[in-house]
């Protein structure tokens, strides 16, 4: 005869065969442990052993007599201990509830199966007593932290009565929908909470501006501090539990729940019959079937035309791998960006599944999406989709899928990581993990919005110059010339560093034109190093620069003799200021070449001031040119004594 069970959580029902009796599963709608009513027979080759008669009496007497002072001991052994688990229970802050009856030997030592009918309905009736003591003991447990939790003031007992239907799908649907009515509740305590939140912070900046406009007017610090207080709100997150079923009749403790009628209402399962105290009577009045309430919810989020129903068939193998497949196969689909989400999952036998899927924006380009098998119909308008499945012959387990996730989320992790090391990077400027410094300032130089290209250039500037990629170089920072945020000073450096021909054109054409006194400064030293016969007349036309002549001097001097040819023609000016930096530089650089021009300058220049500069530097022109004919006769007549 078949043994009925119940889930004490959900009201699920399940059929069992007699030899399931006394044992515990999982229950298939909402996991709880569900034990099955009745005695656990005696397992198989455990019977009791008879008494024989014949040979070996007195070795029989012997063992009984030694198993007679073995068994004393152990049955005083086994009263102590039980009397030690007595009083440790009664010192515990709960007491727990042991089940009678389970065991498969009686108090006394006999079979369960040698039990009389009498005997099997009192131990039965002791074990039902036992599991109902024990489900009203959890739910007081449940019912206190709950209280404890949301106050007692903000605790409802609902009791759904008239409730017809599947056993499992009443208890879901019911408990979502006091959940969502509860749900409500929090969420508004959570939006009046930041509305007033900023109601506060906008009453505080607005006083705090008052109050800065009237000691600073239109004048005083770009900003403004204030503070303000943040209202949080005092109510937890909602709590269904549910406290049990009978014959039609569904009892749940709900917080928060706070004007009851009002609440009641919003369950919205039925006629509200009573409301007294903290306990709401509602007279069920269910769809029928029984919607899926995680059904529901996608359509309450995401709308009914965008909420989709695959069925598939063709789906062979193991139905929890093949669930399993499908739903992690699906839920991974690009989307838009819209993660999916997968409810209603149920195997339908002979390979055939169905499930809900949302959101989908297209039933046509989901179904052609799906890599596991091929659409054989879509009805946009039914939101259907109907599936030839195509699985490999390997289904993975759900202990590889979780070794994939975590595969995949240790790449990501190093993504992250690489990215956080490179973001790194860019802040410091410098390089990125495993880049070369030259590929590094590259890429800096080349970037649309580079804003500080200064450590680029210097490492540029030092580093050993590759010549196989001199001229690649020196493309990039010709290409830099004249953009926003690069500067010649640092720019020369690395330019003369990787120079080629085209580089050095480059800074000649620049040196003929006007630039700021620190770009200036650079490209003249640029000239200086460059150290040509072009370059010393490009670095010459500097004399006549408004910003830069009197450095030119400097620079022209540096250069040494090579610019006295293009620095002659200069004293010719007719501004005195640009003749006087060409004194300057040949007292420093002059030569024989340069004894006539000066000396007719002297002839020439009228006022009293720039006949003295010209005549000093026609004197120590004269002077270092005597010196150094002096030094090469002496050293002609050296060579020729020896």
């Amino acid at each position: 005869m078949a043994i009925v069970a119940e889930c004490f959580t959900c009201g699920q029902t399940y059929k069992l065969s007699d030899d399931k009796a006394g044992r515990t599963f999982r229950c298939r709608g909402c996991s709880a442990t569900v034990e099955v009513p009745g005695i656990r027979s005696r397992a198989a080759g455990s019977s009791r052993p008879r008494s024989s008669s014949g040979g070996g009496a007195s070795v029989d007497k012997r063992v009984l007599l030694i198993g007679g002072i073995v068994g004393g001991f152990v049955l005083l052994l086994g009263i102590g201990t039980i009397i030690g688990m007595v009083v440790s229970s009664r010192n515990r802050a709960e007491e727990r509830i042991a089940v009678e009856g389970e065991p498969g030997l009686s108090d006394e030592g006999i079979a369960a199966e040698d039990l009389s009918d009498e005997e099997k309905a009192k131990r039965q009736e002791t074990y039902q007593a036992s599991l109902k003591k024990r489900r009203q003991a959890r739910g007081d447990r449940d019912k206190k932290a709950l209280i404890s939790n949301f106050g007692k003031e903000k605790v409802a007992t609902v009791v759904i009565n008239n409730v017809v239907g599947d056993t499992a799908a009443a208890n879901r649907y019911l408990n979502r929908k006091i959940f969502r009515a509860a749900y409500s509740i929090y969420a508004g305590a959570q939006e009046r909470a930041s509305q007033q939140t900023k109601q506060n912070k906008d009453a505080a900046a607005q006083k705090a501006l008052q109050e800065h406009k009237k000691q600073w007017g239109k004048a005083g610090p770009g900003f403004v501090r204030f503070e303000y207080k943040v209202i949080r709100s005092d109510l937890p997150y909602p709590r269904v539990l549910n406290m049990g079923r009978q014959d039609n009749t569904f009892t749940f403790l709900v917080g928060p729940a706070i004007n009851l009628r009002e609440f009641a209402e919003q369950i919205g399962v039925g006629s509200v019959s009573d409301v007294q105290g903290r306990e709401i009577h509602i007279r069920a009045q269910l769809p029928t079937p029984i919607p899926d309430p995680d059904i529901e919810e996608l359509v309450l989020q995401h709308g009914d035309e965008k909420v989709v129903r695959v069925e598939v068939h063709g789906a062979e193998g193991s139905p929890e791998l093949v669930q399993l497949y499908l739903q992690n196969q699906t839920e991974a689909l690009d989307n838009g960006g819209n993660k999916l989400s997968l409810v209603a999952m149920e195997a339908l036998g002979n390979g055939r599944y169905q499930f809900v899927v949302a959101p989908v924006e297209n039933a046509q380009v989901f179904a052609e999406s799906l890599d596991w098998g091929q659409p054989e119909n879509v009805d946009a308008d039914a939101g259907l989709v109907t599936i030839a499945a195509q699985l490999p012959e390997h289904l993975p387990s759900r202990a590889e899928l979780r070794a994939a996730e975590e595969k995949l989320r240790a790449e990501e992790r190093k993504r992250q990581a690489d990215e956080n090391a490179i973001r790194s990077a860019d802040i410091s400027g410098k390089a990125r993990p495993g880049e070369a410094e030259l590929d590094w300032a590259l890429r800096v130089l080349q970037e649309e919005n580079v804003s500080r290209p200064e450590k680029a250039l210097k490492a540029l500037a030092r580093m050993d110059v590759d010549d196989e990629r001199r001229e690649e170089v020196a493309k990039v920072l010709q290409q830099t010339i004249g953009k926003p945020f690069f500067r010649l000073k640092d720019q020369i450096p690395a330019i003369l560093h990787w120079k080629t021909d085209d580089t050095e054109q480059m800074i000649l054409q620049m040196g003929g034109k006007h630039h700021s006194p620190d770009d200036g400064a650079a490209l003249m030293q640029a000239l200086v190093e460059l150290n040509t016969p072009t370059t010393a007349r490009a670095l010459a036309t500097a004399l006549t620069d408004f910003f830069s002549g009197d450095d030119s001097v400097r620079y022209l001097i540096k250069m040494g003799p090579l610019a006295e040819g293009p620095v002659l023609p200069y004293l010719k000016h007719k501004d005195a200021r640009i003749r006087r930096r060409v004194y300057a530089a040949l007292i420093e650089i002059g030569g024989r070449k340069s004894m006539g021009s000066v000396r007719s300058n002297v002839k020439l220049e009228k006022d009293p001031v720039m006949k003295a500069l010209a005549e000093g530097c026609d004197a120590e022109i004269r002077a270092r040119v005597a010196a150094a004919e002096e030094a090469a006769k002496a050293g002609a007549e050296g060579g020729d004594g020896e």
